[in-house]
């Protein structure tokens, strides 16, 4: 079994399932069901594997086991569901009993090593390494299909370093003090955004600390089945954090795991919203066509779908263009891109022909692995356009797009 001892059946702990009404309502929602009109690809059907998994009806034979996989965890069913059915936490209830892949996983691997961070900056380091060589981009276009995958979804160029814990004061009159989730892979491949962060925070008068880095939620374990991982993790990223600080999170697919982590938690792009100073002015020089894209995760669980529209309606000559995905989900959800390329890449398929037309200036989205399914599609098209967390388009708005910040002394 992947995390739990083994259960007899009957005892899965999977009796909400009786909930669902079987109204067939999600359907139309679900992405594995729109990619493939199959009853078993549904929420609907994936409750009645669940069912029969409960009642000892079925087995975890192969085509139980790859229906239940298959989910990406969108949970678009939970928003439209009368029955108001519990379905995320069904499905990584039922995760952490299937049984454990035999071949080699690179999401294990990815969950692993965000477990300790030593081996994880080690693993950055190398990557660093050999992306200079060239060699991760030219794998990627000679291993065709899923074998090449991982390399193509690597960050190109890759970032010349990661994030860096440390605590930064604003210029002027003190505002509150906040933290930042710098997130286990977020801080290596996505460091632009936490340096805009702190920029955008420090000009508003908030002193930032990040108080570790890389520091892992354990959103990645929790939905891959492995819930004593993901509670560990949780445990030691709690032990580096002062609850009494607001933690930020900037990463709308660590929102779930991270709300625990603190007194007060805040999304990032919903925190700024909220906190936008009175007199702070924000505009492009000319103007930018900006593609809005909404993760599963900005909707489904921070539960503020139109968070990143309404920052970006603050500044001066940006046009906010909807992105809306043909499946409802772009296949970049956590693991799954490593896990399931086959799908992943059915998925990032149905992206570019989704694109606003003409093509926008800039593509804007809340989650790492929507960003990296994203850029991995348009560099596969040949397409110039940059993939960013909102927060950097903020900051590029308010004049300060190249300037690094440096850690100042104790907040």
């Amino acid at each position: 079994m992947t995390d739990s001892p083994s259960l007899a059946p009957g005892r899965y702990g999977l009796e909400r399932t009786d909930q669902c009404v079987k109204c067939a309502l999600c359907l139309p929602h679900c992405p594995t069901y729109r990619l493939t009109a199959l009853e078993s690809e549904s929420p609907r059907g994936r409750i009645r594997l669940m069912e029969a998994l409960e009642s000892g009806e079925v087995g975890f034979d192969p085509t139980v086991v790859a229906a239940l996989d298959h989910c990406t965890g969108c949970l678009a069913c939970e928003a439209v569901c009368p029955a108001s059915v519990p379905y995320g936490d069904l499905i990584d209830r039922v995760r952490t009993v299937l049984p454990a892949r035999r071949r080699f996983s690179l999401g294990h691997l990815a969950i692993g090593l965000a477990e300790h961070p030593d081996r994880l900056r080690f693993f950055d380091r190398l990557l660093r390494i050999l992306a200079r060589t060239g060699l991760p981009s030219v794998l990627g276009r000679i291993l065709a299909g899923p074998g090449g995958r991982p390399f193509r979804l690597l960050p190109s160029p890759y970032p010349p370093k990661p994030v860096q814990k440390g605590q930064w004061l604003p210029a002027g009159p003190p505002a509150g003090r906040v933290a930042l989730l710098a997130g286990c892979f977020s801080s290596l491949w996505s460091p632009a955004l936490y340096d805009a962060a702190t920029r955008v925070l420090t000009r508003w008068g908030h002193p930032v600390e990040i108080p570790e880095s890389p520091l892992c939620c354990g959103a990645l374990a929790r939905h891959s089945g492995m819930e004593t991982r993901a509670l560990r993790q949780q445990q030691k990223a709690r032990s580096r954090l002062d609850p009494s600080i607001p933690l930020l999170v900037a990463d709308s697919g660590c929102w779930q795991e991270a709300r625990g982590l603190a007194n007060q938690v805040f999304e990032l792009t919903a925190f700024l919203v909220r906190e936008w100073p009175e007199g702070i002015q924000a505009a492009f020089a000319k103007s930018q066509r900006i593609a809005l894209h909404v993760p599963c995760s900005q909707s489904a669980q921070v539960r503020n779908p139109r968070a990143a529209e309404r920052l970006l309606g603050h500044i001066g000559e940006a046009i906010l263009l909807p992105f809306e995905l043909p499946m409802g989900c772009c296949g970049g959800a956590g693991s799954y891109l490593l896990d399931r390329p086959e799908w992943a890449d059915r998925f990032a398929a149905t992206l570019l022909a989704a694109l606003p037309q003409p093509h926008p200036d800039r593509i804007v989205t809340t989650n790492l692995g929507c960003r990296m399914q994203l850029e991995t599609a348009l560099r596969g098209a040949r397409l110039a356009i940059p993939v960013q967390h909102p927060v950097e388009i903020l900051d590029a708005a308010l004049g300060n797009p190249s300037a690094k910040p440096s850690p100042s002394g104790n907040c």
